[in-house]
């Protein structure tokens, strides 16, 4: 973990880069997990939980763009952290 930490500090553009990448790894087995639970609950509930579908859908897709265009996800992690951040302090 020392070296990890003095590898993030020396160079910051790897750390967030592996960042984006476990969250993009994070996102499509959630997604995974949200589709394969729709298709459990369909067939004892009928097409009730539709949502679980479509978030498992768009889960996979947010999963797939962050890794394929890692720097977007980086552009996106550097707005919403901060905005996460102070909304946070503010509550």
């Amino acid at each position: 973990m020392i070296v990890l930490g003095i590898v993030a500090f020396v160079n910051p553009n790897i750390a967030l880069g592996g960042l984006v990448f476990a969250y993009g790894i994070a996102t499509i087995i959630m997604g995974i997990s949200d589709i394969i639970l729709y298709i459990r609950i369909e067939r004892f509930t009928g097409f009730g939980p539709i949502l679980s579908l479509i978030s498992g859908i768009f889960s996979v897709m947010s999963g797939i763009m962050l890794i394929a265009y890692p720097n977007m996800g980086m552009i996106v992690i550097l707005f919403l952290l901060p905005i996460w951040f102070i909304s946070n302090c503010i509550s």
